[in-house]
């Protein structure tokens, strides 16, 4: 309990997490970034779809072993697998959505999918309170 108190941890740079600010981030993208293709903030129902493509390219070129992917609910994980070529191998996702989410789970170890629980630690210690 004492390490999660200490002022090395509360004032690391991983605590409290930072969030980015896109728009602050695009504005300083330099010319040719900017030209490489629109921004994913202009069409955020597909940006994740051109993302996923990319990292499957990668993937089968041999510059990636495997690829995952996070934050996928139910219905966006269907239509990756409608539309991939090749499956993501690891999905990262919360201790609430494995015990919560039965069947989006069971389909992840149906497509051998291997599920990596991000924050395991921090649900159980809050549970403690």
């Amino acid at each position: 309990d004492d390490l999660f108190a200490s002022p090395s941890y509360l004032n690391s740079p991983n605590f409290p997490v930072k969030y980015t600010d896109c728009e602050s981030e695009e504005d300083a993208l330099d010319a040719t970034t900017k030209a490489s293709g629109p921004s994913p903030l202009s069409d955020k129902d597909n940006a994740w779809k051109r993302s996923y493509r990319a990292l499957e390219e990668m993937y089968h070129h041999g510059t990636l072993e495997s690829i995952g992917v996070s934050n996928f609910g139910p219905a966006d994980l269907s239509e990756l697998f409608d539309a991939a070529t090749v499956g993501p191998h690891v999905y990262q996702g919360s201790l609430r959505t494995l015990l919560g989410q039965e069947d989006m789970v069971e389909e992840l170890v149906r497509r051998g999918v291997h599920y990596q629980c991000h924050d395991a630690a921090s649900a159980i210690l809050e549970g403690r309170e």
